[in-house]
């Protein structure tokens, strides 16, 4: 949703935010794969950001594992 602000004429959006667990999108045919190269592939300042840092590597392994690579 857009929204322009009346006196600044700038615009204001909402993002939708929904958690799932992690375990059951995992599941999903053909997820856990392109999940674990997006963590391996991500930015170190990015990972750092997300709050990644220190799992990011060891839950990248175990996905990979789930999606057989």
């Amino acid at each position: 949703m857009l929204t322009r602000l009346p006196q600044s004429s700038a615009i204001l959006f909402g993002i939708k935010i929904t958690i799932h667990r992690l375990d059951e999108l995992a599941m999903v045919p053909g997820l856990a794969p392109r999940i674990a190269r997006a963590l391996r592939t991500m930015p170190a300042n990015i990972a750092r950001y997300k709050g990644l840092t220190e799992c990011r590597e060891p839950l990248a392994g175990q996905l990979a594992k789930i999606g057989g690579e």
